[in-house]
């Protein structure tokens, strides 16, 4: 145990450099924890279709990560973005627009470049990051819309809404 942390303060300090599926492992995992921190917030708030999702989501992001163990960068970079872009929606449609789930939405089209060029599998896939970005305005432009026209499912306090965002 002593060795792992010691192991881990090195790449942490970058007196050890990380490999790229030890980077994409650690991203999998903050993605996790961001989760994590969801499901807590919607149990708070009594959001039970959000808690239900986020619960969801804590095997689906384990599978995520062995499947980084497993060289699969591609798929899993793929699957990881539909599931924030269900997040994305299912936030922004319970809780309202004031909540910020769209500001994922920012995060996942720079994500996508950098995932281009720091992922070697993701190199030759050029055409990823202008469809990641495409999809991801639609999403953005459907979401405004609606929000613009439709209260959300739950009704929060200002300060519920200020702690999601």
């Amino acid at each position: 145990m002593r060795e792992t942390w010691h192991s881990f303060v090195r790449k942490i300090t970058g007196k050890e450099l990380l490999t790229q599926k030890a980077k994409l492992r650690y991203l999998v995992m903050a993605v996790l924890g961001v989760h994590i921190v969801l499901l807590g917030l919607n149990l708070y708030s009594l959001v039970f279709p959000m808690v239900v999702y986020n619960i969801v989501t804590i095997p689906f992001y384990t599978c995520m990560y062995n499947n980084v163990k497993k060289d699969r960068y591609l798929m899993t970079y793929l699957m990881c973005f539909g599931e924030i872009l269900v997040q994305i929606v299912l936030g922004t449609l319970m809780v309202g627009w004031q909540a910020g789930f769209v500001m994922y939405i920012f995060a996942i089209v720079t994500v996508s470049y950098y995932m281009l060029m720091a992922v070697s599998d993701m190199r030759k896939k050029l055409y990823i990051p202008p469809l990641v970005t495409i999809a991801s305005f639609v999403a953005y432009l459907a979401l405004y819309m609606y929000a613009s026209n439709h209260e959300p499912y739950f009704s929060l306090s200002e300060g519920a809404v200020q702690a999601f965002y």
